[in-house]
């Protein structure tokens, strides 16, 4: 389902009732398999964009602060659509996105991950690659 996490992780963190009370569309007192895959695709989504400010994305493994953090903004992204938001939920969803703005800053890191780095030590953005000197250039290719 996921990279970071799946749906047992959303059954350890809410009860089956409140998973179906989300997802359920149909009434067919179930949990909705494809709803909770697209809540788990944003949240992981949404984690790789902060995080691949500083590391390789996808990352490497998923920790247990990458598995909370996932898990929360599942869960946020689930009551959102019911427009049923508990506080509580708000507020640990603001949590997670205050550390996520941390890490892509480097005031905070992800547990066990190495951030990465370019050719001359410095962190990069994820996607930009320095490529050092250029082979051909436009009067090189003018020649040929």
């Amino acid at each position: 389902m996921g990279s970071y996490i799946d749906k047992s992780d959303l059954d350890l963190a809410l009860s089956r009732a409140e998973l179906t009370g989300l997802t359920d569309d149909e009434g067919a007192g179930i949990p909705n398999d494809e709803v909770i895959a697209r809540a788990i695709a944003d949240a992981e989504a949404l984690v790789e964009s902060y995080a691949g400010k500083r590391y390789a994305v996808p990352l490497s493994s998923a920790t247990a602060m990458v598995k909370r953090l996932c898990v929360v903004i599942a869960r946020f992204n689930l009551c959102d659509r019911r427009r049923n938001m508990p506080e509580s939920v708000r507020e640990t969803y603001q949590d997670a996105i205050k550390l996520l703005q941390d890490v892509s800053t480097g005031k905070a890191k992800l547990d066990g991950l190495s951030e990465a780095e370019s050719a001359s030590g410095k962190v990069t953005s994820a996607g930009v690659v320095d490529g050092g000197e250029r082979i051909f250039d436009r009067q090189k290719l003018k020649v040929m």
